[in-house]
């Protein structure tokens, strides 16, 4: 493919697994270098096979999943099994080409693949090196709100829309990705946001509003698997509706083998917020806000 052209390859190591972003073309590989950078990561010129290629030009042997719409780049399923971007020339990747189209494209050919990782609409509240609780919930119940009061307690919280989760040897782990919107609001040469190390899940709270005090309370399981569900298609929903039907069953037995891998795991609790509460003393957690 496109022979002669500058190339580089970004790996996102997992627990157990990795993420391969390769770039094809001078602008391509440019924006996955600022990726990189921002990530703090560093790109190589290693020919690994991809999960997903960022390319300046038309990729050869695309098959039928197209997506074409104006304003967006094209995205492609390769015969490689690989999910290929061709970026306009010249656009910052924020804008030509998301960074969630990147990771998610990448995320969803681990899937299809039958690897246990998968993305999270949802915030990481980072009590410890290694420790954290995931919290989770549709837009505007108040996700950034609660990051907000945990960085106030002292707490360290880098995610509050958009999580790499990923299973292995009966954990879970969970990696902060950066949105466009965030990016765009604290943009400058010297913007990063580490992707390493990920978090140790310790609690998997659903979130709501709570109307008198704040408190972890346990809701049917019922209720809590479907939230979570509909947590982890809410950034994939868009590219995975135009899959064909085989890869679209896939995909979904795939993210609910996932789904009850967790719910297995992590008992149903919901966090019923309220602002008149100390977050640290209801997530029961201050013994470790000195080791963050």
């Amino acid at each position: 493919m496109l022979g002669g052209t500058k190339r580089s390859t970004l790996v996102l190591p997992l627990s157990g697994e990795r993420l391969v972003c390769s770039a094809v073309g001078w602008h391509s590989v440019r924006s996955l270098k600022t990726l990189a950078r921002l990530l703090e990561l560093t790109c190589t010129d290693d020919q690994i096979e991809p999960d997903v290629i960022l390319s300046d030009k038309t990729l050869a042997h695309k098959t039928k999943f197209d997506l074409s719409k104006t304003g967006m780049p094209s995205f492609f399923l390769l015969n490689s099994g690989a999910f290929g971007i061709v970026k306009e020339a010249g656009w910052p990747l924020y804008l030509a080409c998301d960074w969630g189209m990147l990771l998610v494209l990448g995320c969803l050919r681990k899937m299809l693949n039958g690897s246990f990782i998968g993305l999270l609409h949802g915030a990481l509240l980072e009590y410890s090196e290694q420790q954290g609780v995931v919290v989770f919930g549709p837009s505007g119940v108040g996700k950034s709100t609660t990051v907000n009061r945990f960085r106030a307690a002292g707490g360290r919280a880098r995610a509050d829309d958009i999580l790499l989760l990923s299973w292995q040897d009966n954990r879970l782990m969970a990696y902060p990705l950066p949105t466009r919107s965030w990016y765009s609001a604290h943009w400058s040469r010297r913007l990063r946001y580490p992707f390493l190390p990920g978090v140790k899940v310790e609690k998997l709270l659903q979130l709501s509003r709570g109307k008198n005090a704040e408190a972890l309370v346990e809701v049917p399981n019922s209720q809590w698997f479907a939230g979570l569900v509909e947590a982890m298609t809410m950034h994939c929903s868009f590219y995975a509706s135009r899959f064909t039907a085989g890869a679209k069953k896939q995909y979904g037995e795939q993210l609910l083998n996932l789904a009850e891998k967790i719910a297995d795991a992590y008992p149903p609790l919901e966090l019923r917020a309220n602002l008149s509460a100390n977050i640290v003393d209801t997530l029961n957690c201050r013994e470790w806000m000195g080791k963050c």
